[in-house]
Parts: structure tokens; sequence; C-alpha cells
């Protein structure tokens, strides 16, 4: 079958292999950015090999949290109990859009991960999954990382939606 039947695969993740969902994952993320007028993001074998490394953690765990220990990439993190796909956990991170304040741009734990999903310079991304007893664990690494809180940078690196698409 061609490339239309492995994209019906896109509406489960327990049918796709990592490196298929990473691929799902980072289309569904360039998807939201178009819309932002935020270039296009791409992969990383560096920031992947680190979300890999945090979601196995996560897995081991149960518990969903940040990794504290690195600083170099922005982390978006994603649990589910049940089966999730690429297009669901980042429409969960692209809806905190609707308390998004483009009038006063600045950080806000409620829009995090959507600042993250769009932020203008966030060049690279790479993407991680566990799948355990606890659960699925998602996590994805942005380099440069976003959400910096310098003066003018939310304004710049988050733009109000140009359209559909």
């Amino acid at each position: 079958m061609g490339s239309g039947g492995s994209k019906a695969k896109n509406s489960g993740s327990n049918d796709l292999n990592n490196q298929e969902f990473s691929q799902f994952m980072i289309e569904e993320h360039n998807r939201c950015r178009k819309r932002h007028g935020s270039p296009p993001l791409k992969h990383s074998l560096t920031c992947e090999r680190e979300a890999q490394e945090w979601a196995e953690k996560l897995g081991q765990t149960g518990y969903k949290e940040h990794n504290t220990q690195q600083k170099d990439f922005g982390e978006s993190i994603y649990k589910a109990t049940k089966p999730v796909s690429p297009r669901e956990i980042v429409d969960a991170w692209y809806a905190q859009n609707t308390t998004y304040n483009y009038e006063e741009p600045n950080f806000s734990h409620r829009t995090g991960y959507f600042t993250q999903l769009v932020w203008r310079e966030s060049e690279f991304v790479g993407v991680g999954r566990s799948q355990t007893k606890h659960g699925t664990f998602v996590v994805v690494n942005y380099d440069p990382p976003g959400n910096i809180l310098y003066e003018g940078q939310f304004e710049y690196n988050v733009q109000e939606p140009q359209g559909h698409g």
C-alpha cells in the first residue's frame, strides 16, 4: 500500500512503530506551526535521543513530570492511558491557544505547550515514546527551546493564527 495507507494509521498510536509515530508527530506540529507563520520543524536525532530516554524513565515511574536535569531543549510531555494518535496529542497542546492572550503576550503554565509548539525560533524537534503498564508517555524536545522569558520574545515568536490549515 502507498503512503495513503500509512496515513490511516494516524488514527491510533498502537499500530505505529516509534519512527512512524515520530514522523506523524512532526507533521502535526508543522500543520499547527504553519497557521502561525512559524517555519517547519526539522527532525533532530539529539533531541530524539534525549526525549526517548526521558519517555522511558517516565514509563518506569508512571509520573508525568518535566526533566529538570536537562536545560538544552524545550520540552512537552503527554501521558495517555488509552491509545492516542499524534494528531490527538498535538491538538490537545494546540487547544491551549484558546486561552493565550495575544494582546499581552507572555508565558503562562496554562498555555506553555501551545507556545512551545508554535515558537517561531525553534528549528529542531525529537520525539520519544514509551508504552508501559503505567500508560503511554510522549516527550517532545525542541531546539532551540521556546518560552524564552525576555522582553519581546513572545510577541515575535507566538503569532496570531493566519487562517485555517
